[in-house]
């Protein structure tokens, strides 16, 4: 297959302004769901019924100042570690019951323009997986329609899938993809979690039982959006990457690498995709950062120096068992 490179799945450099790619990819129409829907989820936190207090989940600390408030969920930074998490988060079940019933979003990954860009990004992740072994298994983790999937199988893999919300099941089932809930033993050669890491409230649980599920030597891709990326620096709790209610955890290429670490996987490399450059470039013109249409840009928002300095909106890390 053709080698893929990263600028290619980045909507801004593919269409040259934020608000045409939001545009045509259905963003824009996201972007105004999330609005409509803020009041139910800052109802929800609000209600103590629904509070769930954790520690921090790097270094277990109980010590953390707040950064900020959005929407009613408070957004903290350790003072130990400096890791920033969202505390209180709404118990499990309030939270899976949101994700269940979800469908903005999920009509933002049929569209065809997000189709075409992310077929690129999960070719590319594949690549990086570089696994040419026979007979080789994978399970994609919150795998939603299962576009990944449908990209693995063309890389020979035989494809498993872990997935809640039930419409997604529906489709999986009818595309013939086996849906694994337990996580069967030494049984993977690779997992893989496409922006679903930073939903878990207790990401050090999951990375226990993808351990134990990956064959020796058995990969692992986590690809999460990256609280030091330039637009998150930047734009701060407007950036649309601080959505308390589903992004419960934020990380940076150190604490993302820590806890791996510390669940004993070695990290074979980190590296940064999507630059988001474009909200950035319109927010430092006085634009709306999603829906402006500035085109002058800087030397900072070029996609080089970005992913130079792990910049990018999100982080894609690959590390063994």
């Amino acid at each position: 297959m053709q080698k893929i490179h990263k600028d290619s799945f980045d909507g801004y450099l593919r269409f040259k302004e934020t608000k045409k790619f939001y545009k045509l990819s259905g963003r824009e129409k996201h972007l105004k769901n999330v609005k409509k829907n803020k009041k139910i989820f800052k109802k929800l936190i609000l209600n103590k019924k629904n509070q769930e207090f954790r520690n921090c989940q790097i270094c277990k600390s109980k010590v953390n100042e707040v950064l900020f408030i959005k929407d009613g969920y408070k957004h903290v930074r350790c003072k130990k570690c400096k890791f920033v998490f969202v505390n209180p988060i709404l118990k499990t079940e309030v939270q899976e019951k949101a994700l269940r019933k979800e469908s903005s979003y999920t009509r933002v990954m049929k569209n065809k323009i997000n189709v075409m860009l992310d077929n690129n990004r999960f070719k590319y992740g594949l690549q990086n997986l570089n696994i040419k072994k026979k007979d080789k298994k994978i399970l994609d983790y919150g795998t939603g329609y299962g576009l990944f999937l449908d990209n693995a199988k063309k890389f020979k893999w035989k494809c498993y899938a872990n997935e809640i919300n039930t419409d997604c099941i529906k489709v999986l089932r009818k595309k013939r993809i086996i849906i694994d809930k337990e996580f069967q033993r030494n049984f993977y050669d690779a997992i893989t979690l496409w922006l679903v890491f930073e939903h878990v409230p207790y990401p050090n649980s999951l990375l226990k039982k993808i351990y134990k599920s990956l064959k020796k030597g058995g990969k692992l891709l986590v690809n999460v959006p990256n609280i030091n990326s330039l637009s998150a620096l930047i734009l701060k709790e407007k950036c649309t990457m601080f959505s308390g209610h589903q992004h419960v955890n934020h990380f940076s290429k150190n604490s993302l690498e820590k806890i791996l670490k510390k669940n004993n996987f070695k990290i074979e490399k980190t590296e940064t995709i999507i630059s988001d450059a474009g909200t950035t470039i319109n927010y430092l013109n006085y634009n709306d950062p999603y829906l402006g249409k500035s085109k002058d840009d800087f030397e900072f928002t070029k996609p080089s120096f970005i992913h130079k300095n792990y910049l990018g909106y999100t982080l894609l890390t690959i590390a063994k068992k």
